[in-house]
């Protein structure tokens, strides 16, 4: 039963507000609202050309003002500068791998579907026959430690932890600045966030972003939207079913006033035809 409760939070979590499906390129507003980079693009577009040239979006969410960049930023220039949802992309990660089907992470990313015959420690990531070849020969991840799945044993099936590296320094991702809201290596923290005052582990920011009270209210929207969404369907199934027994009804009482409209009217003809007739034979 818990499994089942920690599943359907994973599920909410990593459900776009927007398009109500899995995040694709997971995107974070200041308020902490995160949505499907294309998501978030499409509705910045409608909102823009709503405001009418104003500097500024509405939450989907909460409707917190956000500010553009610049003025005369477009939505897409708006978008690329939003920082992307590190976590929400490690959740996602970690989702791929402990699924029973296994896929090709990589070729997932370029739209196409192969099975995983391996699985990358170090970077989290499934691999194809294919990509599994050139992940060993690209240049930064070619010291990572590759395993066919089949190996694994069952205490091994899902490694524990996985080894997310940083792009510019290859090492491991270990802290996390929330001044930048970036996860950072120690070489990140040494070189570039020297000056900041709130750099915390991966774990912590991980902890604070699932005990965040803004994600529980969120969870519960969304949830509250989906039960009114069932009940509208609901609702409209039946009005569906009963718009359609009535119009059977209402056909079939044509069908009969028209039947019977028919019979007087071949009633009345028999009887002028039979006057007539009469009427004929009189006269002559």
């Amino acid at each position: 039963m818990t499994d089942n409760v920690d599943s359907q939070k994973t599920k909410d979590i990593l459900t776009c507000p927007i398009c109500l499906e899995r995040f694709t390129k997971p995107k974070s507003l200041p308020c902490l609202h995160t949505f499907c980079e294309f998501c978030i693009m499409t509705f910045s577009t409608k909102e823009l050309e709503k405001l009418g040239g104003k500097n500024h979006i509405n939450c989907p969410v909460c409707r917190t003002t956000v500010q553009l960049p610049k003025k005369e930023s477009t939505p897409k220039e708006f978008v690329d500068q939003m920082p992307t949802n590190f976590l929400i992309n490690e959740l996602l990660e970690k989702e791929d791998v402990t699924r029973p089907v296994k896929l090709c992470m990589s070729c997932e990313k370029l739209g196409s579907v192969s099975p995983a015959i391996f699985i990358c420690i170090d970077c989290f990531d499934t691999l194809c026959e294919t990509c599994q070849k050139y992940h060993k020969s690209n240049k930064a991840s070619s010291n990572h430690d590759i395993k066919p799945i089949s190996t694994l044993t069952d205490e091994t099936k899902i490694p524990k932890a996985f080894k997310s590296i940083c792009s510019d320094h290859s090492k491991k991702l270990k802290l996390f600045c929330n001044d930048h809201d970036v996860p950072c290596c120690i070489l990140c923290v040494s070189l570039n966030h020297r000056k900041c005052d709130n750099v915390v582990t991966i774990e912590e920011e991980a902890k604070k972003f699932c005990a965040d009270v803004k994600l529980e209210k969120l969870q519960m929207d969304i949830r509250n939207v989906s039960n009114d969404f069932d009940t509208l369907l609901s609702h409209y199934s039946e009005c569906s079913q009963s718009n359609a027994a009535h119009y059977e009804d209402k056909q079939k009482m044509i069908e009969i006033s028209f039947s019977t409209i028919i019979s007087k009217f071949k009633a009345l003809e028999i009887t002028r035809k039979a006057e007539l007739k009469k009427l004929n034979k009189d006269i002559f």
